[in-house]
């Protein structure tokens, strides 16, 4: 009877899975748009960037390149370095938050740059006034903490 419930449960749960998922066939996803072409790398595989990081593709290329070809594209998986691109092939990458911490790992100095999205700082400045935080203030912009009267004051 047992035996019976769970091969009849099983052959409920294979008849329940949609058939796009028992593929098993890989789908192959371009990693520049038609009509372009992937920058390789000495391996032969794609060149990968970031967005906003056109210099990536750039410094890559030989000698005397057209760069207003080069594109950071993303193909809904990656960012790869594509050549030949339209300008309406390559997104504007105006929403797309980058951050690059330490980029000189031999360099415990080595400067930070970060990208944000329009308009996050705002966001994150009422996020911090809403938390009920009583000593941070903003001046001129930035936000400053001025310790509280029992507050004990290192020196």
């Amino acid at each position: 009877m047992i035996k019976l419930i769970l091969i009849s449960s099983i052959f409920v749960l294979s008849s329940a899975i949609p058939t796009q998922l028992k593929e098993t066939n890989p789908v192959t996803i371009p990693a520049c748009p038609a009509g372009s072409r992937p920058l390789l790398r000495p391996d032969g595989q794609p060149r990968k960037c970031l967005p906003h990081q056109n210099s990536l593709c750039i410094n890559a290329l030989p000698d005397k390149p057209n760069a207003d070809t080069v594109c950071c594209y993303h193909n809904q998986v990656d960012y790869y370095c594509c050549l030949d691109t339209t300008e309406q092939q390559c997104p504007d990458y105006h929403q797309v938050t980058v951050v690059i911490h330490n980029s000189f790992p031999q360099n415990p100095f080595a400067l930070k740059s970060f990208f944000f999205k329009d308009g996050i700082e705002d966001d994150i400045i009422d996020a911090t006034f809403g938390r009920g935080d009583e000593g941070l203030q903003n001046e001129n912009g930035i936000l400053v903490r001025r310790p509280q009267g029992n507050e004990i004051l290192k020196q």
